[in-house]
């Protein structure tokens, strides 16, 4: 059952080719024995005569029966003749009488190994699933404990370690592999793969660094390096990666739409406003995109450019609800109270424990003093999945404060502020509720901190007047 060159490139480059020396015929008195036919077998696939090969090694099988060289020969041409199924059971049959044979291990190895890259069984009825740990057994065996076997065999062993979740199996293989061929860029890329997933990031950012150092051109061991940077959370590493990569290759819409990501998540707004605006021009429908130019804007207080870029994002995956939580919260600060209300209930109709999406819309109905006990329903879910949330808290306090259950208000309100003594919106409110709890100088307090901190979304003067009435 042939199933082409692929079959092979898992194992063949390393494997022992025919010899095409045609043995010496024995002399007249003796008749051909086992090891005869067996280089016979050789010469002859040599020369292109695979029948002629087959019936020789044949019939070294029936001279040696007890032997399993012969028998592993005749599966490894097998294999090289692209025939899965006869490779695997002559292999088989080389293991019921020498389980520790290596070359029959090598073989059946290495053919299942490659039938589970191609996600198909040599017969219909076999179970795919028993390939990868019949393959492994086999493998390490062909390996044996020296770990001198060829280069292949431990690639096709490491390859199937990392299917199996086992990444630390697969460092040995593959850094013989790569201390033997380090230009080969598929054992780099393997072996950092399994560096990271093993936990060893910075272990696999040195073998990539390696791999750049000498050829900065490999662009797939500069896009191995920034996913594993953006996994790390070293955003602006990240970024430059992606930069590298994307001056190799400029025309990659991905590469821009990640480096633009990656230029978000580092908090710089302005490059990741300009990267977007670049790649917007040649992918103007990348979600990615969409919601790095949205939320750049909006971090510029831009938000009526913001709106109909968020807007637009939206409709192109309406049922992303980062892009749609985004959307919201421009419609929010553009005034559009009703619009955002809709969008977030949206958001909550699809994800029911989006926290943010529930703090949100709970914290809106509250500041602006409408549904109060509905905007109380909103924030205790959005606690359920974060109770210790500083704006959470401060959310719960501020719509009992609303509620004028200023009992009520004090525990999650304090509690929010010894959190975040820096956040300015959380001081002025927990500035309203110790005035109206008739505690002047702990609202003063409070509001002082409000203008010390961070400063957002606050109105300074009207804090500043609310600080000189209590003063008076």
């Amino acid at each position: 059952m042939p199933y082409g060159s692929a079959l092979l490139a898992v194992w063949l480059v390393a494997s022992p080719g025919p010899v095409l020396q045609q043995p010496a015929p024995p002399a007249a008195q003796n008749a051909p024995d086992a090891e005869y036919y067996f280089l016979l077998g050789r010469y002859l696939e040599g020369s292109g005569k695979g029948e002629d090969a087959e019936a020789a090694l044949k019939q070294a099988i029936a001279l040696a029966p007890h032997s399993a060289e012969p028998r592993a020969e005749l599966s490894a041409f097998y294999a090289r003749q692209d025939k899965a199924v006869e490779a695997i059971d002559a292999a088989e049959n080389a293991l019921k009488i020498d389980p520790a044979n290596r070359e029959a291990n090598r073989v059946l190895g290495s053919v299942l190994a490659a039938l589970v890259e191609q996600g198909q069984p040599a017969r219909t009825a076999d179970d795919l699933s028993t390939y990868s740990p019949r393959a492994i057994k086999a493998l390490e065996i062909a390996r044996g404990t020296d770990g001198t076997e060829e280069l292949s065999v431990d690639l096709a062993l490491a390859r199937l370690y990392l299917r199996a979740n086992r990444p630390a199996d697969a460092l040995s293989p593959l850094h013989h592999i790569f201390l033997e061929n380090p230009g080969f860029i598929q054992g780099a890329l393997l072996l950092a793969q399994a560096q990271q997933a093993a936990g060893k990031p910075e272990e696999a950012l040195a073998t990539l660094d390696s791999v750049l150092a000498d050829d900065p051109s490999q662009i797939r061991a500069r896009v191995a390096q920034a996913e594993i940077l953006e996994q790390q959370r070293r955003w602006k590493d990240a970024a430059q990666s992606w930069q590298s990569a994307q001056e190799l290759m400029p025309t990659n819409g991905d590469i821009a739409a990640r480096r633009a990501m990656a230029l978000l998540n580092s908090r710089d707004m302005p490059a990741a406003e300009s990267a977007a605006r670049a790649a917007r021009a040649s992918n103007p429908n990348d979600i990615r995109v969409l919601y790095v130019l949205g939320v750049a804007l909006e971090a510029r207080n831009a938000f009526d450019e913001a709106v109909p870029v968020l807007e637009e994002a939206a409709r192109t995956a309406p049922d992303n609800t980062a892009v749609l939580f985004q959307y919201g919260g421009a419609l929010d600060r553009t005034g559009k109270k009703a619009e955002a209300e809709k969008v977030f209930r949206s958001v909550i109709d699809k994800n029911p424990r989006d926290a943010d999406a529930l703090n949100y819309l709970g914290y809106m109905l509250a500041d602006g003093g409408t549904a109060l006990d509905e905007a109380v329903g909103y924030i205790q879910r959005a606690l359920e999945v974060d109770p210790d949330n500083p704006s959470f808290l401060d959310s719960l306090g501020w719509a009992y404060f609303r509620q004028g259950k200023l009992d009520l208000a004090d525990r999650p309100l304090t509690a929010a502020a010894d959190k975040e003594p820096k956040n300015s919106v959380i001081q002025d409110h927990l500035g309203d509720l110790r005035i109206a709890q008739r505690r002047k100088a702990e609202a003063v307090a409070a509001w002082q901190r409000a203008l010390s901190g961070d400063g957002e979304s606050i109105d300074r003067i009207r804090i500043q007047k609310k600080i000189s009435d209590a003063q008076r």
